[in-house]
């Protein structure tokens, strides 16, 4: 009977060739995106599971407050791991500092290598890689090393590492990174007694011993079964007491942060190697799938219905033969089921072959391996399960309803118009899922452009960046000079990095006779060609003067602070002209200094960021880039210039250099990944909703078969009967148009809601989206009913 079944199924799909097709296309992209959206969240989900008691470590997190407000970090100083140990000894706990790349040397051959990670002791029993040797005891000890296996083959399995031209370290064991993901990204794990505190200064121009300073050091904690976080975190404001001065212990805390929550949460800024994914975008993912997929459900059923008629004499015969309503339901129920498989086999193909390309655009070790992969097959059995029942039910119980006197004689309308109504409502679901998807992709965009195109407050263009080794005075004057011989290089400028750069110095301020209301600001220490090279605009005072920088460089520092508007703002001040000659102490060795000079508000992050207070020094200590300002079109040729001049001078060091333009884009990579993304959705939902409005207007065209010819026997033209199909499906459009709107609207205003910079959503966006729209529907219907004006009406007049 079953064989019967799939007999019949596979002859119904053989006589409909085109509607088979049509079917088989929408099914296939609906069930391919699916299936790849699940291979995304799979990978996001995965996150942080491979480690042995997982559930009980937690990071942590440090939260600070001050007159700007709160802020939230997974960094925290130093000397808090060891401290941890120290002072809870029942804890297994392990601190460490992340290095996110380093000059690494192997027998003379140099390279960048990232992901390096100075550990304790306890590393590895808190976070339970795979790893050869006694772990255990070697990070208990200076000079000792752990490179995972692919690290290992890339070094070509060296004995000795030497780190930073500075660190010889011994390789003692080797690391097999877990099949799962982890925020934690690791190609090095080093010992942190290495560092000590003159290497340490040296090595990372940091002092490990600082409780004021919380760069890349991070802090973990496994919990024994018997204590809970809460606990735990009760303890931490003595321990902040203990440790830190009175002035700051008011303003500092500590909390712990599950390992599950760390990958998923973008509250705290900073992760070890890996960026954190927001829940609401893994969210809005799965939504974009299964709304796809319904929507080529959809076709399926608006296909199926248009093309009954074709089949109605076919029901006709089988129940006047004896056939019943179940046993048809069931035969045109497993047609849908096998349209269905064979669907989701070729999307099992596509989903592979696509799936590289996917993890390649994201970023992301994202694949198809069906081996094994339990969940995958799951979920394909579920989908196209899923998928043939939702699609194939209605239209099967519909077939297998028709009365077979009606249906012998092709009297179907009256049998089958109970359904119109639920056909428009899902060509109006199909709709509004596109249009949702067509205006969302057109605000990431608009929003795009606004992050292009918008003012930094500096130049960008005809800048590169190279990171300083080192920093004495006369090896950058040096450096400067011998690049200013070269006349496409306009200028040199040394300073802490480029007005957006990675390189931030974060610290508090105050007026000295305000000591109680202190505020976060960016410290950027720069030489005094910074302005010239970067065209940032000096709105009052002055800039800096060669024998400041000398100043600030001797036994007893003294500096002059150069502020943005921001700055002057934030401390109350109403002009810039009234903070000249204005003293302010910050948290950089705790200075004071006066203002000499105001500059035009330019941003030090991206336009996702509000605009942050900025304090100008010079300080030759912390010149760790050189931005060099090139005019003329042979870039290959200035760059290769630059080059050679850095082998003079430093041979012993690879240059890494940076041209600032393409490092601002870099900025807003995740946003037009999201838009890429967005583009292929809305474009895979117009083009399945064309499919749904093709069958629609089949459907439509059958039934109204007799209605045309009579109208075209009394002289109708061809334009008035394109009209009359059209007519309704642009009320169809508007009515999805007027429920999408307000959804996207809010959707979208929420997204946009996250950049302290951002365009306004208007009323632009919304009319292109209905408009689109409008054009594909009819183009899409014009077509189908086109065919219909131009049939004979002779041939339909006949049929009755």
């Amino acid at each position: 009977m079953i064989k019967n079944y799939f007999t019949i199924a596979w002859r119904g799909l053989t006589r409909n060739k085109s509607y088979a097709f049509i079917n088989m296309a929408g099914l296939g992209l609906g069930i391919t995106t699916c299936l790849i959206i699940f291979l995304v969240i799979r990978h996001e989900m995965s996150f942080d599971s491979g480690f042995a008691h997982g559930d009980r470590i937690y990071r942590v997190v440090n939260q600070s407050t001050n007159a700007s407000g709160e802020s939230k970090s997974g960094v925290t100083p130093y000397p808090l791991g060891p401290t941890l140990k120290q002072e809870f000894p029942e804890l297994l706990s392990t601190g460490f500092h992340f290095q996110y790349q380093s000059l690494v040397s192997v027998q003379g051959v140099k390279s960048y290598q990232e992901n390096i990670v100075f550990a304790d002791s306890s590393f590895f029993d808190v976070f339970s890689f795979s790893v050869t040797g006694n772990p255990r005891k070697e990070l208990a000890q200076p000079g000792k090393i752990f490179i995972t296996r692919a690290m290992d083959e890339k070094l070509n399995h060296p004995k000795t590492i030497r780190l930073g031209n500075l660190i010889d370290m011994e390789v003692v064991g080797l690391i097999d990174l877990p099949k799962t993901p982890s925020h934690i990204a690791v190609n090095m794990v080093a010992s942190l007694p290495t560092l000590t505190p003159d290497l340490a200064e040296k090595y990372l121009n940091f002092e490990l011993t600082n409780w004021g300073l919380n760069s890349a050091g991070f802090s973990y904690v496994l919990l024994p079964e018997s204590v809970t976080p809460a606990s735990l975190e009760e303890k931490f404001p003595a321990l902040i007491n203990k440790y830190y001065k009175p002035d700051k212990a008011a303003h500092q805390r500590f909390t712990l942060q599950p390992l599950s929550d760390i990958h998923f949460n973008t509250e705290y800024s900073e992760n070890p190697g890996t960026a954190s994914v927001s829940n609401n975008i893994l969210i809005v993912l799965g939504a974009v799938g299964l709304f796809i997929l319904v929507i080529a459900c959809v076709n399926f059923i608006n296909l199926s219905t248009a093309l009954a008629v074709r089949k109605a004499k076919e029901v006709g015969v089988r129940k006047t033969l004896g056939a019943q309503q179940g046993q048809l339901a069931v035969q045109y129920l497993s047609e849908a089921f096998m349209l269905t498989l064979v669907a989701g086999l070729l999307s099992l193909g596509a989903a592979e072959w696509l799936a590289p390309w996917m993890g390649q655009f994201l970023e992301k070790d994202i694949a198809m391996n069906l081996a094994g992969s339990w969940d995958v097959i799951g979920f394909m059995v579920l989908l196209v399960g899923g998928t043939a029942l939702l699609s194939g039910l209605y239209p099967a119980l519909v077939l297998s309803r028709f009365n077979p006197v009606q249906a012998l004689k092709s009297r179907l309308s009256q049998s089958i118009s109970s359904g119109v109504s639920l056909r428009k409502l899902l060509v109006v679901f199909q709709f509004f899922i596109a249009q949702v998807l067509i205006i969302s992709t057109l605000v990431v965009a608009s929003q795009l452009s606004f992050f292009r195109n918008k003012s930094l407050g500096f130049v960008k263009e005809a800048v590169v960046n190279v990171s300083m080794p080192e920093n004495k005075p006369e090896l950058l004057e040096s450096f400067r000079n011998r690049l200013a011989s070269n006349p496409a290089i306009r200028d040199v400028s040394f300073s802490l990095g480029a007005p957006i750069a990675d390189n931030n110095f974060g610290t508090n301020m105050f007026l000295p006779d305000k000591p109680d209301e202190s505020f976060s600001v960016s410290i950027k220490p720069v030489d005094r060609h910074y302005k010239d090279v970067y065209g940032l605009e000096l709105i009052a005072g002055r800039w800096f003067e060669e024998g400041e920088e000398k100043m600030a460089n001797g036994e007893e520092p003294q500096f002059t602070f150069i502020v943005n508007e921001t700055a002057v703002k934030t401390l109350g001040f109403s002009s810039p002209e009234e903070i000249l000659g204005k003293q302010i102490t910050t948290g950089l060795n705790h200075s004071t200094a006066a203002v000499v000079g105001v500059v035009a508000d330019f941003h030090t992050a991206s336009l996702k960021n509000k605009m942050n207070p900025v304090i100008l020094l010079s300080f030759t200590p912390f010149y760790y880039d050189a931005g060099i300002k090139i005019s003329g079109d042979d870039l290959g040729g200035t760059m290769k210039f630059i080059e050679e001049t850095w082998q003079g001078l430093f041979p012993d060091y690879l240059i890494q250099s940076t041209i600032l333009d393409q490092y601002v884009d870099r900025l807003y990579r995740q946003e037009d990944k999201m838009f890429r993304l967005f583009e292929i959705f809305a474009g895979i939902a117009i083009f399945i909703g064309c499919l749904g409005l093709y069958g629609l207007a089949s459907f439509l065209a059958n039934q109204k078969t007799k209605e045309v010819a009579i109208r075209k026997t009394l002289g109708a033209s061809v334009t008035q009967i394109v009209t009359l199909f059209s007519r309704e499906f642009v009320v169809l459009v508007f009515v999805a148009f007027l429920l999408a709107a307000p959804v996207t609207w809010y959707a979208m205003s929420g997204w946009l809601a996250e950049f302290a910079f951002r365009v306004e959503l208007g009323w632009v966006v919304f009319v292109a989206g209905v408009g689109f729209t409008l054009i594909i529907s009819f183009a899409t219907v014009g077509y189908r009913s086109l065919r219909a004006a131009v049939a004979n009406p002779v041939d339909a007049l006949k049929a009755d």
